[in-house]
């Protein structure tokens, strides 16, 4: 995972994948300045984090994430990988990991993998590393100061800003996937794969899955 901090306005970022983190930190860095903030790459944990020089401030300092719908949030993800692949124009904007990343799902799915052949790619990759690859608890595990929601997120960012004191936010989801309601692409078995691998999400945001 990634971790942004700024010392200067005192706070921690906890940047979850899919959930518009690309658009808040351009946001903050359009308010504080990137001089004003520093980015830690490749986190393995939080609480490892909190425990090492870089994390030293955390209990100091104002801390928050971001979480979405994970039935919604996981075909966000499906996009987002075929799009890699199928635009080599992105490339040059995307870090080499998860291009590699991208590349290896097509490699053993085909180029034109279907949804349900992601969420399975996915669940077995989750087995065999004895994790879950769609849970966003993992990424916070209880830490932060505040946990917004990506389905309000213009309304929870600027609660962030009231809190920091950085005026009215600027945000623009540019990053956005463009596909239907994420009920479109479900079954009943991708269904239950999802509520079996984010049971955290799912009780402690208070998700659940809904028709459109």
């Amino acid at each position: 995972m990634n971790i942004w901090k700024s010392d200067k306005h005192r706070f921690f970022f906890v940047h979850i994948p899919k959930t518009a983190g690309t658009a808040i930190i351009n946001a903050l860095q359009e308010r504080v300045g990137l001089e004003n903030l520093i980015l830690y790459t490749e986190v393995d944990s939080i609480q490892q984090f909190i425990n090492s020089p870089n994390g030293k401030e955390w209990y100091n300092y104002f801390s928050f994430a971001f979480v979405r719908n994970p039935w919604d949030r996981m075909v966000s993800h499906y996009f987002y990988t075929k799009q890699i692949c199928d635009n080599p124009n992105l490339l040059v904007t995307k870090n080499i990991k998860e291009v590699n990343r991208a590349k290896n799902i097509v490699n053993q799915l085909g180029s034109d993998f279907a949804f349900k052949d992601y969420i399975l790619y996915r669940k077995n990759e989750a087995d065999s590393l004895n994790g879950s690859y769609f849970q966003q608890f993992g990424y916070t595990q209880g830490f932060t100061s505040f946990i917004g929601k990506f389905e309000n997120i213009q309304t929870d960012l600027q609660k962030n800003y009231d809190r920091l004191n950085l005026g009215n936010i600027n945000l623009d989801l540019f990053n956005n996937s463009n596909h239907d309601h994420y009920s479109k692409y479900y079954n009943n078995e991708t269904i239950q794969i999802v509520s079996e691998y984010c049971p955290h999400d799912i009780n402690i945001f208070n998700y659940s899955y809904n028709q459109e």
